[in-house]
């Protein structure tokens, strides 16, 4: 798979932690929309792998169905709440599905190695509006 970040559809972003705590009421990973249009029926699923020393590859428990939910143009929801530690041994990939007046139904793929070490940082991303990653999408060969 290729791996792309584009900031021009919608896209995985992750508020950089602020030190001094394992939570922050803003941290975690959000749905940010850049497009002109609501995202309506938006359905989100969440799925990885750690690994442990002594234990060796272990997958990610399945998170439950969550309700379909709208994301307003040019706004942003957190989905997930991760802390920097848990990036630091976690893989982990995200399958973003919605639909939009103009285009009918989407569905887009993001994903991210151990340390999101292919994420882009920003200063301030767009839409989030403040320092965070950008996951990249993964696109077909």
């Amino acid at each position: 798979m290729k791996r792309k970040i584009d900031l021009t559809l919608p896209f995985v972003a992750i508020r950089k932690d602020v030190p001094g705590g394992p939570y922050t009421p803003t941290m975690g990973e959000y749905l940010c929309n850049p497009l002109e249009e609501d995202l309506l029926d938006v359905e989100i699923s969440t799925g990885g792998w750690y690994s442990a020393d002594d234990l060796g590859v272990i997958d990610s428990i399945p998170q439950e169905a969550k309700p379909a939910y709208t994301i307003p143009a040019g706004e942003c929801v957190r989905f997930a709440l991760s802390t920097e530690d848990e990036y630091n041994e976690m893989a982990v990939h995200w399958t973003l599905r919605y639909r939009t007046v103009s285009a009918g139904v989407r569905t887009e793929s993001f994903g991210s190695f151990k340390r999101l070490k292919d994420a882009r940082s920003f200063e301030k991303v767009p839409i989030l509006g403040s320092a965070g990653r950008v996951v990249p999408r993964s696109l077909p060969d």
